[in-house]
């Protein structure tokens, strides 16, 4: 794959992306800030990629769009659902679990 196959695969993916999440985030949970940020490296390969919803990152190199709406559903369940709300026992183990590869925007 030359850079320029590579570019406009991985600018086909972002699309794709975005518009997987935009029922979810936009038309159900009303958001507008969020985006699917893929920063090519001097290779045919992405330097970093990742899904960021407010200010939360959410890191998804080499993922598939499956598994970036995964993210993007649990993120909504730990931001709205379970933000004041008990999930028992393994609450903290599901939170760890669910947000290994987070990071707030805001500590960089």
């Amino acid at each position: 794959m030359t850079q320029l196959e590579a570019e406009k695969y991985y600018s086909d993916k972002r699309e794709k992306v975005l518009k997987e999440l935009k029922p979810l985030l936009k038309d159900f949970f009303g958001t507008n800030d969020y985006d699917y940020v893929i920063t090519m490296g001097e290779n045919t390969y992405p330097k970093e990629e990742y899904l960021r919803i407010k200010t939360t990152r959410i890191n998804c190199y080499s993922n598939s769009i499956e598994a970036s709406v995964d993210e993007a559903v649990a993120w909504v369940f730990i931001k709205i659902f379970a933000r004041k709300r008990s999930l028992g026992a393994f609450h903290n183990q599901t939170m760890k679990y669910l947000t290994q590869y987070w990071r707030d925007t805001n500590e960089q």
